[in-house]
């Protein structure tokens, strides 16, 4: 029963990757509120009843393309982590970086965080943002576990949510420049955790900054 299951879970995942793709598509070039259902399945040539079957509502359809993405960024920051073995402020710095890079160069990102798209879909980062944050809150738990294994367990489990709620922060709402706002990520991680304070300027951060 088992590989009939992922049998037909590996035939659906070209079928919604087409989709998204075609809804990322319409985004980009004419905003959420062109996206229909039936000119979707028209365009990836399948039924309207199939994609309706496969995410439901447009809501739905919303809801699984802001999921892609997110997942994509967070495998990035993910990587960017585990960059630096033995290096949290290097790590700190590279995540924070990719990150604030990544979602300020994403275009499909940036129209929802511009109120170009639909507030629901804004709504996903935001307000209903909590899947978000638990992602990221998950992620950076695990990296703690054995990167930040010699330090107090108590700060460090303290560290993890506001420094990802400001990462998520400076992202949706940018009030810095981006080297500036990866400094002050970093030094609050390293305070809370009782690592030395690097002061309030980075050195030139790995990943590119915009």
């Amino acid at each position: 029963m088992r590989s009939v299951e992922q049998s037909r879970a590996r035939g659906r995942a070209p079928v919604r990757e087409l989709v998204l793709d075609a809804a990322r598509a319409t985004v980009l070039d004419q905003g959420w509120r062109a996206v229909r259902m039936g000119a979707l399945a028209t365009e990836v040539g399948l039924s309207r009843q199939t994609v309706h079957l496969e995410f439901g509502t447009k809501a739905d359809l919303g809801s699984a393309l802001v999921r892609r993405e997110i997942d994509g960024l967070l495998a990035d920051i993910s990587t960017a982590l585990h960059a630096h073995p033995g290096d949290p402020l290097a790590s700190f710095r590279d995540a924070a970086a990719v990150t604030l890079t990544s979602m300020a160069a994403n275009p499909l990102l940036q129209i929802i965080i511009g109120g170009e798209g639909d507030q629901d879909l804004l709504a996903l980062l935001t307000s209903r943002g909590a899947w978000v944050l638990s992602g990221a809150h998950q992620m950076l738990e695990e990296w703690a576990a054995t990167s930040l294994a010699d330090l107090d367990p108590v700060r460090v489990e303290a560290m993890v949510e506001p420094v990802v709620r400001l990462t998520l922060s400076h992202g949706v709402t940018p009030t810095l420049p981006i080297p500036d706002a990866v400094a002050s990520i970093v030094r609050v991680a390293c305070l809370l955790i009782g690592l030395p304070d690097p002061g309030p300027g980075p050195d030139a951060p790995s990943t590119p900054s915009t």
